[in-house]
């Protein structure tokens, strides 16, 4: 947004697009967002609260609980500027 497209050095290409409930995400889709479960870290238990608690903070209380249709976009990253 904010750099012209011919000095990027990184492109996200879009693979696939899916509309879902957002209760229907799964252990790697939590993780695919983000929340980081390791040995030394969380648990994969506490994985799916924390998104849920990550959910409501950023849209509101009882976001998660209304239980909208979201979409899902999977890409891939080039560490390149396809343009050039």
């Amino acid at each position: 947004m904010h750099m012209p497209r011919a000095f990027s050095r990184m492109t996200l290409m879009v693979t696939s697009v899916r509309v879902e409930r957002l209760q229907d995400i799964t252990l790697a889709g939590v993780q695919a967002e983000g929340i980081v479960t390791d040995p030394k870290g969380m648990d994969a238990r506490d994985a799916l609260p924390a998104w849920i608690a990550l959910w409501d903070s950023l849209h509101g209380p009882g976001a998660w609980d209304s239980n909208p249709e979201v979409k899902v976009v999977a890409f891939i990253t080039l560490v390149t500027n396809i343009d050039v």
